[in-house]
């Protein structure tokens, strides 16, 4: 009987040992922040679809962003690891990479062209090396030369090929998605749906759907009902005039007042998306006297007023 406690013992640390260094070698997956990708965005709209010679023509909104992958240079204390880029995928294959130095990414095309000459190579993990002057493509166990360099880096140390290389320290990575750019191109923030807004049947406007809160936007449902909208972008006031009734209000603030006298306030601020202010849809059906209906599975608002305007 304790023979055989033994041999569970150890079979159990066989297995699981392994699974736990496996688990410590995998790299950590880390993410773009929304203004790094809307950043991004904004650099791939002034390229244009399409509009590098050597990069096929793609949909940017289905551009994803793979594991970032480090830049490794080589010195003469060996390889160590120097910044690193984010490889940008249309269909499983890289059309662009992003250069990450101190938070500023800048899209890049180059390395485009060097993984097309690594051919088959780039379906399994890899490693870029910049040595004193030139790139390579590392697999694990060949290297490709990518390209020359014009003007050397005295920093680095050249790579002898014919000599023994400790390549510990460099960890291979492959190309594998973990973001998606289509909401920073569609200029949607995380957790964010878009709500389709109707008016007699009719689509006339879009909101959105923020944590499980619906937010409409207040000019384009003003506007549907005819009533002017002012903003003073020095105190950030918004001022609504309805029949009669001068409503104001403030970006960022839940405090509401109707000519002067202070009304309940609202549990949500109107919020500023890319220059568009938002209400929660309640209180601004409330404030416009409007009928709200919500349909949940069809992510959508109709909105019913006393008279419809023609």
């Amino acid at each position: 009987m304790k023979r055989f406690s033994c041999f569970v013992a150890v079979l159990l640390v066989l297995l699981v040992l392994p699974g736990r260094a496996w688990a410590a070698e995998l790299p950590e997956v880390k993410y773009l922040t929304m203004e790094q990708q809307q950043e991004i965005v904004r650099q791939l709209k002034v390229v244009g679809i399409g509009g590098l010679p050597h990069v096929p023509a793609y949909n940017p909104a289905k551009l994803q962003v793979a594991c970032p992958l480090p830049l490794y240079v080589y010195t003469e204390a060996g390889f160590k690891q120097d910044g690193q880029f984010w490889p940008l995928l249309f269909e499983g294959q890289p059309v662009f990479f992003v250069f990450d130095y101190d938070n500023s990414c800048t899209v890049n095309a180059t390395i485009y062209d060097w993984l097309l000459q690594a051919g088959a190579a780039v379906d399994k993990p890899f490693a870029l090396v910049w040595d004193r002057k030139n790139a390579y493509f590392y697999d694990g166990a060949n290297w490709l030369l990518l390209c020359t360099f014009a003007h050397q880096r005295p920093d680095y140390a050249v790579l002898d090929m014919s000599q023994p290389l400790d390549t510990s320290a460099l960890a291979l990575t492959d190309l594998r998605p973990v973001q998606s750019l289509a909401d920073a191109y569609f200029e949607r923030w995380p957790g964010e749906e878009p709500v389709a807004v109707y008016l007699a049947g009719e689509e006339r406007a879009t909101g959105s759907l923020i944590k499980g809160r619906t937010f409409l936007p207040l000019r384009d449902v003003c506007k549907l009902f005819d009533v002017p909208v002012e903003y003073d972008e020095a105190t950030r006031q918004i001022t609504l005039h309805k029949r009669q009734d001068v409503y104001t209000l403030r970006l960022n603030d839940c405090q509401v007042s109707c000519n002067g006298q202070q009304l309940s306030p609202m549990d949500t601020p109107p919020q500023e998306r890319d220059g568009v202010t938002y209400l929660p849809m309640r209180y601004l059906g409330e404030l416009l006297q409007l009928s709200v209906q919500w349909d949940e599975a069809a992510r959508r608002v109709d909105l019913q007023p006393d008279e419809i305007p023609s």
